[in-house]
């Protein structure tokens, strides 16, 4: 079976980003920077390394930072990166023109509201690459320094956004029970400390009859 690798998996923990959706208070899961690091950096990207690619010395090499070979995994010379190659090396993007690589529009990341554990809003996108080489017939695009660009040619967003209708259901069911149960403590607390001021009055009373008593 060919290895198999799951965007979602790299999702693991959270660094103490707070965010917000539709008046929620969330946190925010984002996918860690070594998602697509060369094996050399990551050692867990080590099986994706095929060596299949050379530099411009002509020698075998695994890719650098943020492009990882899906060709273990599919079976086809597809090149996988974060959107305009986010987080890669830069190397990648003086390849192509046009690129502007930004976490918030390109960035892998969950909001889940921290007292229900509900999710809110989610984010997974990849980008889809090929190599052109010198040789074939578009090396008239390729800069004459290299003897080949990784270039991006399509790129996927999958995501889901918590409906308004059930951020209002957690607002009803949690957060006003939980204003409510807030509320009720006060005037417990309110209600036992003036039974407690008015016993101590009555036995401080009762004591100074008991110790000045009428003639």
């Amino acid at each position: 079976m060919p290895p198999k690798y799951n965007l979602t998996s790299n999702i693991q923990e959270y660094k103490g980003n707070r965010d917000s959706y539709n008046g929620l208070q969330a946190y925010r899961y984002e996918a860690p920077d070594t998602i697509f690091k060369s094996s050399t950096n990551n050692p867990e990207n080590d099986c994706f390394c095929t060596k299949s690619t050379r530099d411009i010395n002509n020698e075998e090499n695994c890719y650098l930072n943020g492009v990882v070979d899906f060709k273990p995994c599919i079976g086809s010379p597809i090149l996988v990166a974060q959107p305009h190659f986010l987080n890669a090396d830069n190397s990648y993007l003086e390849m192509v023109d046009g690129l502007s690589p930004d976490k918030e529009s390109h960035g892998i990341y969950l909001l889940l509201e921290p007292n229900t554990g509900t999710p809110l809003k989610a984010r997974k996108r990849m980008q889809l690459n090929c190599v052109l080489k010198k040789e074939s017939l578009l090396s008239s695009i390729t800069p004459q320094n290299m003897t080949e660009v990784v270039f991006p040619f399509l790129w996927l967003e999958e995501g889901a956004d918590l409906p308004q209708k059930y951020v209002d259901m957690v607002q009803n069911q949690y957060f006003d029970k939980v204003k409510l149960a807030h509320i009720i403590s006060y005037v417990l607390i309110g209600v036992s400390t003036g039974t407690l001021t008015i016993c101590v009055f009555f036995l401080l009373r009762k004591a100074c009859v008991k110790t000045n008593p009428t003639v």
